[in-house]
């Protein structure tokens, strides 16, 4: 009996001294991530009237800090937004087609993202903003095919959340990018969602 008292006591204290290290070791940051995510693109302002919702892709290199709530991260992202058109009638009466031929962003960004610390009763879940920088290749096309590419810097900052899922992070993010452009800015809003391996 008195065998059995010690083994119980001795395996309920084992226990008890390996939870926090499991709890630490599920919440630590990895030093390295690498990420994908797609979803969709959108315009505001006149900038809609201009062209349609469209399609964004981003890949991602995210360098953690275990003794700090924060990482560095590096995006590489796409956007295209397809242009609108209508049919009008010229002044001789024939039908011409106008509009906006689709427009393409390229962007490199490098980002600061941070966690808020202490629990929010949020679960698994883990909400993050990110602010940053980067330089952005805009490319838009004319009626007669010819493109207009133009290299600008930009600012960008992202709002989102990451849950883990069968050993990956799968993500969701809401990101805007002002970009400026000579003489104006411009600014995109993609919304994705993607997986951290």
């Amino acid at each position: 009996m008195r065998y059995t008292r010690r083994l119980l006591a001795s395996s309920t204290l084992a226990a008890l001294c390996a939870l926090p290290a499991s709890s630490a070791s599920a919440q630590a940051v990895h030093p390295f991530s690498v990420g994908i995510s797609a979803g969709a693109a959108f315009l505001v302002g006149d900038d809609r009237d201009a062209w349609r919702d469209g399609f964004a892709a981003q890949g991602t290199l995210a360098v953690g800090f275990p003794i700090l709530p924060v990482e560095l991260r590096a995006d590489i992202g796409y956007q295209t937004f397809p242009g609108k058109f209508r049919t009008v009638q010229s002044g001789t009466g024939a039908d011409v087609t106008v509009g906006t031929p689709d427009f393409t962003v390229w962007s490199g960004t490098l980002s600061l993202l941070a966690r808020p610390g202490g629990d929010m009763g949020l679960g698994i879940v883990r909400p993050y903003l990110a602010a940053g920088g980067g330089v952005y290749r805009t490319d838009f096309g004319d009626a007669g095919g010819v493109s207009t590419v133009e290299t600008s810097g930009g600012l960008t900052a992202a709002l989102g959340a990451s849950v883990p899922v069968a050993g990956l992070n799968a993500f969701f993010e809401l990101r805007v990018h002002n970009i400026f452009r000579e003489g104006d800015s411009m600014r995109t809003y993609p919304v994705v969602a993607g997986f951290l391996f």
